[in-house]
C-alpha cells in the first residue's frame, strides 16, 4: 500500500470517527433537529478540546477552565444590528451583582421585566452566551430583560451562583422596571 494510499484510509477513518462522535441521536418528531445536532456537537468538541488542551498542559491543573473558555467561545452570541438599533444595553451591578439590561429605546413608563438566568449549571456559560437570545426577547416582546452573570462553581461553590440570582431577583422585585445603568 502507497502512501497516498494509507494517508487517504487514516483520514478517511478519523472523518468517520468524528462524525460518529459528533453525532447524536435524536426523536424523529423533533421539529429542529439540525439546529439541536449543531448545539450538541459544539458541547461535544467543546469538552473534547478542553480535555485535549488538559491532557497537554495547556490550562495547568484546571480542567473547568479550559471547559468553560472553549464553551464560552463556541456558543458567544452577539445581538443583532436590528436588536442593538431598538435597545439600550448596558452592563451594571443590582445589589452588587453584575447584569446585562436590555430596555427597549420606544419605551414609555413602566415596562413589564423578565429576569434572565442563563444556563450552564452553575459552571461554564455567561451572559455573553444569551447576547442574542435576551436582545431578542426584548425587542420582540418590548420588556426589560435583566440578564445575571452570576458566580459560577468550582471557584465560587454552590450556593454563591443561586445566591447572586436570588439578590437580582430581590431587586427587581423591589425597585420594578427601574434598573438604573
Amino acid at each position: 500500500m502507497g502512501k497516498c494510499t494509507a494517508l487517504f484510509v487514516v483520514s478517511g477513518v478519523l472523518l468517520a470517527g468524528l462524525g460518529y462522535m459528533l453525532y447524536t441521536p435524536l426523536p424523529a418528531h423533533l421539529a429542529n433537529q439540525w439546529q439541536l445536532q449543531k448545539m450538541f456537537g459544539r458541547f461535544k468538541v467543546a469538552f473534547l478540546a478542553s480535555e485535549v488542551s488538559y491532557q497537554l498542559g495547556l490550562n495547568g491543573n484546571e480542567r473547568m477552565y479550559g471547559i468553560r473558555k472553549t464553551i464560552n467561545y463556541l456558543f458567544k452570541n452577539s445581538a443583532t444590528e436590528e436588536d442593538q438599533a431598538a435597545l439600550e444595553i448596558y452592563d451594571t451591578e443590582l445589589n452588587g451583582v453584575p447584569v446585562r439590561v436590555y430596555k427597549p429605546k420606544s419605551a414609555k413608563g413602566a415596562l413589564p421585566g423578565l429576569v434572565y438566568y442563563h444556563g450552564g449549571g452553575w459552571t461554564v456559560m455567561n451572559i455573553a452566551t444569551y447576547d442574542a437570545q435576551c436582545a431578542h426577547i426584548a425587542r420582540k416582546t418590548n420588556i426589560i430583560v435583566i440578564s445575571v452573570e452570576y458566580r459560577l462553581a468550582p471557584e465560587n461553590p454552590f450556593p454563591a451562583g443561586f445566591d447572586d440570582c436570588v439578590q437580582v431577583a430581590l431587586y427587581a422585585l423591589q425597585k420594578g422596571s427601574r434598573p438604573q445603568p
